[in-house]
């Protein structure tokens, strides 16, 4: 009998909680508990449109990488960084740093090491990496990619590869980004390479600042008259001298220029041009080499427009265009819409 007493008391006792319960509005969660459920949400909903607004916030948890965006590698790797892995050295000396300016152009990444002492530098190259999927350089959200690498430099090896392609891993970090893999100059064989995002100033010349040095100014209108301004490409020779050239002339006076030749190092060149100063159809051209140091490339480019698709090169005097000392032909580029 008093176990049957007991029992009825406790369900009396229950139902009046649940009752005083509804009337009740529950106690809101705090930032911290809210915050930790909504990427947690986020992060079992992996088939939410990042960029929907809706769900967590635009950053997001991921296991792999710390954190999540809708960016593409395009947009999120280029930049200056730092090679961290110097902190790591038991010799470890502050004068001496490493930085690198991370470039995409058309599926290469391009990173520009120089090295300084005391704010000097005193040695530079560069690594090309080809990621194994192009398309990984151009889908939103992805933050860990396989590649190839190279690296070489103008001063060394008579401007030859180092090595040949070595395979690597790129992944995002909250920081900046790593590599690992093995065999590659800018690796440290266990660790790996950590390049961390700096505010160094980048050490290449911009355009305006090319312009400003000899002083000298740009002339859009030349330009655009002209038929100068936009993206061209030309396929130039056969067998060994055999290369592609990939030019741009922007409205605002700069420019860039990669030439690949059969087994050899890409050459990639950013600088300014203008007809300032020069006479006819001709633009003086300005540059310096990415992994080559600040040396500046110079030259005199003719041309004209043969038709909507098409820019003549009658004449140049720039290495960034040529393979042999020897005199060359009229090189044909045609426009990339």
């Amino acid at each position: 009998m008093k176990k049957i007493l007991i029992t009825v008391l406790a369900v009396i006792l229950v139902l009046s909680l649940a009752a005083c319960g509804a009337g009740t509005p529950a106690a809101a969660p705090d930032a911290d508990d809210a915050g930790a459920q909504q990427s947690a949400d986020a992060a079992e909903d992996e088939a939410e449109d990042p960029e929907s607004g809706s769900g967590a916030d635009e950053t997001d948890v991921n296991d792999d990488a710390g954190y999540f965006t809708a960016e593409s590698v395009t947009e999120w790797i280029p930049g200056t960084y730092r090679w961290a892995n110097a902190d790591e050295m038991d010799n470890y000396d502050p004068d001496y740093q490493t930085y690198a300016e991370v470039s995409v152009i058309n599926g290469t990444i391009y990173i520009d090491f120089e090295e300084f002492y005391e704010n000097s530098v005193y040695a530079s190259w560069i690594a090309e990496i080809v990621p194994q999927v192009e398309d990984s350089l151009y889908e939103p959200g992805v933050e860990t990619f396989s590649a190839e690498a190279r690296e070489s430099s103008p001063y060394a090896m008579a401007g030859a590869y180092w090595y040949d392609a070595t395979d690597c891993w790129i992944k995002k970090t909250e920081a900046g980004f790593e590599i690992s893999g093995k065999g590659l100059q800018l690796l440290n064989a266990e660790t790996g390479a950590r390049l961390e995002r700096s505010s160094y100033t980048p050490f290449h010349m911009s355009a305006a600042e090319m312009f400003a040095a000899r002083e000298l100014k740009p002339n859009a209108d030349f330009a655009l008259n002209g038929g100068l301004i936009g993206k061209w490409h030309a396929a130039i020779g056969e067998g060994e001298s055999a290369r592609y050239v990939y030019m741009e002339f922007r409205e605002d006076g700069s420019f860039l220029c990669v030439k690949r030749c059969q087994d050899s190092p890409d050459a990639v060149f950013r600088g300014m041009y203008t007809n300032d100063g020069v006479e006819g159809l001709a633009v003086f051209i300005c540059g310096e080499r990415l992994g080559g140091g600040m040396m500046p490339y110079e030259g005199l480019i003719e041309f004209y427009r043969d038709g909507p698709e098409t820019l003549l090169v009658t004449e140049h005097d720039s290495s960034m265009l040529s393979v042999t000392d020897e005199p060359e032909e009229t090189i044909e580029f045609t426009i990339i819409r």
